[in-house]
């Protein structure tokens, strides 16, 4: 491949790394032939002529691409404008400088990866075409150029928590996308890279030395947010800028009147007043480059509607819904739709003997996205996804009925999403549910996982719907009473920490920590949860109960959690462990979502 783009313009006399331009060419515009359609067209920059093998391949079906993939599309000539601008950014600082082969020993090198991407709004409208340069960090050796990869995100729950905040404070909110940003934090060992595909050396045989974290590196994830944390919670004096990081969630960081989310190179910024919001962008762009963003109607896919009107927020993803339709194709094209994402009461099962797959659409990548969208604004398809999601290793037809059940709904509320609408006087509040035992059945006797109970919970935040959980429980319970004394422990080691949090963010916002209520449902004999939680003793039939479970006694001994009975008809956690009948779940979905 590396005849395929045969030289590149621009030299470099310190790094030594030549984009050699064709003797034809007079001007800094480039004539970009294109075998294939005979069609002359003007790129800026960079490019001289592409090898007409490059456009062999078939048109990818998405728009993530590799190199040959990316040079066959129609649009190819903004793949390479894009190209032509990472190269040159590249060069610009100075990321990476040329040694001789020979002077690196038995050093390994990793290869130079392109990647080509489309990027969209969360409408599904064109946003730019973006090339990547990469590090092959797959050819990476752990003990030698790596150690530790690991990098936190920040938890969809700060992301709903603040973003209902931000209504109650009034808050100034908008975000911040850091450009090329792995490259601005420094490499923290020696590596070395093939020139990358299109570039033309000196004479002899060259490799480059990475100066800067470039993409694709294991470690590169990391290596970045290390470096932008170091940065914001350095004190003033030291060249920081004075933040405090979240004990809680490590991507918050806060002072006085702001407040910082980090998901690696984008940020939301919640500011008291834009003048505070501005005052932090312009203390960052003096170190790090980046953009700010009109708003923040779009972050990471989601589509944010803020009506100051109503004092709402509503969070959706259309066009993500639409690509989980058309991965389907005529699968569920003419489909009718379906008014709730699983059938009553059913559970789903291995079935190893059943009938296999009748279609070709690609199972793990579709409930790849239906994860996605459950864990950011649609909860109302957790549980029926959650149960796809345990058979995406050997799906059968049942499995495969099962998603597009899911999608047919989908289809249906394709707008829809999550409506925040902040009470001040709601305070924290959880709802929590368990289906003991759930999935066994007579085809399911002989499988000791059907015999595990489902735990349910949802905590409300202001009245809003900030964080979610639908999934199976770890050991085996067995009686109801366990399964939702189990679910209730469970629950609380999600609500303790978010009222730690909440108390964090006090001092920053002027705001006052909540009480916190618990609301947890008991079915049938159910009310002995209730009592083994708020009454602790010695109790023959519960003595077995692993003490791990007991952990939350103390919080409501000293009053900061109050555990009260609920209807079942309004345990709106109920839909995250059952399928349910569709008045009833139209019912707590309204609660839920508000519509």
């Amino acid at each position: 491949m590396r005849n395929v783009l045969r030289q590149l313009q621009q030299y470099n006399q310190r790094s030594k790394l030549k984009f050699k331009l064709d003797d034809k060419i007079k001007s800094h515009q480039v004539r970009l032939q294109m075998y294939d359609e005979g069609v002359e067209l003007n790129v800026d920059g960079s490019l001289n002529f592409i090898h007409p093998m490059a456009l062999a391949a078939k048109t990818g079906a998405n728009d993530t691409f590799y190199f040959h993939q990316a040079m066959q599309q129609e649009d190819r000539a903004e793949f390479i404008k894009a190209m032509v601008k990472e190269l040159e950014d590249h060069h610009k600082h100075k990321h990476w400088r040329l040694v001789k082969r020979s002077s690196i020993g038995k050093a390994s090198t990793v290869k130079a990866i392109w990647a080509f991407k489309r990027k969209r709004r969360p409408d599904g409208s064109l946003l730019k075409h973006k090339a990547r340069l990469n590090a092959h960090g797959g050819m990476q050796v752990y003990g030698e150029n790596y150690w530790d990869t690991y990098a936190p995100v920040v938890n969809w729950i700060s992301i709903r928590m603040m973003l209902t905040l931000s209504i109650i404070h009034n808050l100034y909110t908008t975000s911040i996308d850091f450009t090329l940003a792995f490259p601005q934090a420094e490499v923290e060992t020696t590596i070395y890279m093939e020139v990358p595909l299109g570039c033309e050396v000196p004479e002899g045989d060259y490799v480059c030395q990475l100066l800067k974290n470039l993409y694709g590196l294991k470690q590169a994830a990391r290596t970045w947010f290390e470096c932008l944390r170091d940065s914001l919670i350095a004190s003033k004096n030291n060249g920081g800028y004075g933040f405090r990081q979240s004990a809680i969630d490590p991507c918050i960081f806060f002072r006085d009147g702001v407040i910082l989310i980090s998901w690696v190179d984008d940020c939301l910024i919640f500011a008291k007043s834009k003048e505070l919001a501005d005052e932090l962008i312009t203390e960052l762009q003096s170190k790090f480059s980046l953009t700010e963003e009109d708003d923040v109607s779009a972050y990471l896919g989601v589509q944010v509607k803020i009506d100051t009107e109503n004092d709402t927020i509503s969070l959706t993803q259309p066009y993500l819904i639409q690509r989980i339709i058309d991965a389907l194709g005529t699968a569920v094209k003419d489909a009718n739709i379906k008014s709730t994402p699983s059938v009553y009461k059913e559970i789903l099962h291995k079935d190893e003997d059943g009938p296999d797959r009748k279609q070709s659409w690609n199972y793990r990548s579709v409930i790849g996205m239906l994860n996605y969208l459950a864990a950011s604004t649609r909860p109302d398809i957790l549980f029926a996804v959650h149960q796809c999601a345990r058979f995406s290793s050997n799906p059968k037809l049942i499995h495969e009925r099962a998603v597009k059940r899911i999608i047919r709904y989908l289809k249906g509320t394709a707008d829809k999403g999550i409506i925040l609408s902040p009470n001040p006087s709601e305070g924290v509040k959880c709802y929590v549910d368990a289906d003991f035992a759930g999935g066994y059945c007579n085809e399911t006797r002989d499988e000791p996982i059907s015999v595990y109970s489902r735990t349910g919970y949802v905590i409300f935040y202001l009245g809003c719907a900030v964080w979610w959980v639908s999934k199976l429980q770890a050991e085996i319970s067995l009686s109801t009473v366990e399964a939702e004394y189990v679910a209730l422990s469970t629950a609380m080691r999600d609500l303790i920490p978010f009222t730690d949090q909440i108390a964090e963010l006090a001092s920053t916002l002027g705001s006052q920590e909540k009480k916190v209520k618990l609301h947890c449902t008991l079915f049938e004999d159910n009310n002995g949860a209730l009592e083994l939680a708020t009454k602790p003793r010695y109790r023959p039939r519960t003595k077995h109960i692993a003490i791990k479970y007991h952990h939350f006694r103390e919080k409501v001994s000293n009053g900061l959690v109050d555990i009260q009975p609920i209807d079942t008809r309004e345990q709106i956690a109920d839909q995250f462990t059952k399928g349910l009948q569709v008045g009833t779940f139209e019912y707590l979905r309204n609660k839920l979502l508000g519509w």
